[in-house]
């Protein structure tokens, strides 16, 4: 690894952890993204940013948990579900991907949410929700979700993104809540996803090391600018990095697959990703 390497992996960890931080997206889309941008193999950059994504995810929900912006209840019961089917949707991604592209459907469903949430915060200007209560309602709708969402985080790898959305439409978070709480149920499915891509040796463990101190350092600093960004700010940002997403998923999902790798053997140096 050469000196220039070195440096632009702690920036992209530094910009990227703030991000993630601030909003509770990007892990997937833009991590995996800037770690094959650097020369690493489509398997290795989602399993290397998956498990970093950990720790991401970690400081983050220290400093929003601190903030008072995480709802423990939602998370345990969204999570019920989600941990173990997004442990074995992961262990059968390439398998499931073969029979339809769910990259497309997550990605519709995306800009549907993003017109849904334009047209609730900017256009019809409903009155903002300043309290969320649990319930048995909601319980029972965090554990529904948490099935759903759980299938396509370990098919796809995309976590914050649809979470997010789905705390904010369906649940009705105030956004802050919904950020906070987002990044809790995203720790528990990365630890499932992550089992599975370092059982298939798809973390490469030197840029690991290198990436996850800066990364979680900027995810601790945008949790706490999620905190004092004004409202307005905040539903903005959030709103393009999804339609961001949701545009990056179209060419993700129109690039042609990566050929299937040796599971035997983890791999422990950068490789060049395939010819697209």
């Amino acid at each position: 690894m050469g000196i220039l390497f070195l440096i632009g992996m702690l920036v992209f960890g530094l910009l990227l952890g703030t991000v993630v931080g601030m909003t509770a997206i990007g892990t997937g889309l833009i991590g995996t993204s800037g770690f094959i941008l650097f020369g690493m193999n489509k398997f290795q950059a989602v399993g290397t940013i998956g498990l970093a994504g950990v720790f991401l995810m970690l400081s983050s929900v220290i400093k929003h948990y601190k903030n008072k912006n995480v709802n423990l209840r939602t998370a345990v019961f969204f999570s019920i579900t989600a941990f173990p089917m997004s442990f074995i949707c992961a262990q059968h991604k390439e398998q499931l991907n073969e029979y339809i592209n769910l990259t497309y459907i997550i990605a519709i469903a995306i800009i549907i949410s993003v017109i849904t949430l334009v047209y609730k915060f900017f256009i019809c200007k409903k009155p903002d929700i300043v309290k969320f209560e649990n319930s048995a309602k909601t319980d029972i709708l965090s554990v529904v979700l948490g099935l759903f969402i759980g299938f396509f985080i370990g098919a796809t790898s995309i976590s914050g993104s649809m979470i997010v959305i789905t705390m904010m439409l369906i649940l009705k978070m105030p956004e802050k809540l919904a950020i906070g709480t987002t990044s809790s149920i995203a720790i528990v499915s990365l630890v499932a996803a992550s089992v599975a891509h370092i059982t298939h040796g798809h973390v490469n463990w030197p840029v690991f090391a290198i990436f996850t101190p800066t990364v979680m350092i900027g995810g601790y600093f945008g949790a706490h600018f999620a905190d004092k960004m004004p409202q307005k700010q905040l539903r903005i940002i959030i709103l393009a990095l999804l339609f961001i997403a949701a545009i990056a998923l179209f060419f993700k999902a129109d690039s042609t697959p990566a050929p299937k790798e040796n599971h035997g053997e983890a791999a422990t140096e950068l490789q060049v990703a395939p010819a697209e």
